[in-house]
């Protein structure tokens, strides 16, 4: 997911909302999008992962409350990190509905393909695990219509394959996805997510298929 993290420090900028979601220019700046630039960010937090969400949440709830006492509109970011929440606090209700609502509203903001894939590769997972596996086909076949080359939406559609039980599809984007994966230059910070879990997919679907061989051989290179 694209961040503006990497800033030279001048003066020119801020950071707004309080949640720090977005750096804005400020005079003659201006803001220059590159996509697929081959740089990964790792945060190397000291603060434990519980405390971090719990601070995090406190700070969106916040905000959020002060969005709506002001009447301001939530933007698509906001939207997205309380559908975040309600995930965590596992409020399927709530997830749904802040979700979409990202969704819808990041279409419309120029230079946010990054975010409209992740947003939507998020709530096809959702969609997912509350059994609407064709709600979530829909969210992975968008992920095509926004970028044909987009290793999360063949993601995307490999998970929503392997947990219907249709292996042959599950190898198609499988391998749809790897063709991506070398040709955009994306990268990602999420490994597992990326290469174990799909990796793994598949061997079980060569399984299903009878071709235990190569199921043997792909499901070592899950694990590696």
């Amino acid at each position: 997911l694209p961040r503006r993290r990497i800033v030279r420090w001048a003066d020119g900028w801020t950071w707004a909302p309080a949640i720090h979601e977005a750096l804005l220019p400020v005079g003659a700046n201006r803001v220059v999008h590159a996509e697929n630039a081959g740089l990964i960010v790792r945060h190397h937090p000291s603060e434990a992962l519980e405390g971090r969400l719990k601070r995090n949440f406190e700070i969106i709830r916040d905000a959020a409350k002060h969005v709506e006492q002001t009447g301001q509109t939530f933007d698509h970011r906001m939207l997205y990190n309380l559908g975040s929440m309600a995930l965590q606090e596992r409020d399927t209700v709530n997830a749904t509905r802040f979700l979409v609502a990202a969704v819808r509203a990041v279409s419309t903001v120029p230079g946010a393909l990054g975010e409209s894939l992740y947003y939507r590769h998020v709530l096809a997972r959702h969609f997912l695990l509350q059994g609407q596996p064709n709600s979530a086909l829909g969210c992975g076949l968008e992920q095509l219509a926004l970028d044909p080359c987009s290793p999360e939406g063949f993601l995307t559609l490999c998970e929503v394959a392997y947990r219907g039980g249709k292996w042959s599809q599950v190898l198609r984007w499988y391998d749809l996805m790897q063709t991506a994966d070398s040709t955009t230059k994306q990268t990602s910070d999420k490994p597992v997510e990326r290469k174990a879990w799909p990796a793994a997919w598949s061997a079980e679907a060569l399984s299903h298929l009878g071709r235990h061989d190569e199921a043997v051989t792909r499901a070592e290179l899950a694990v590696k």
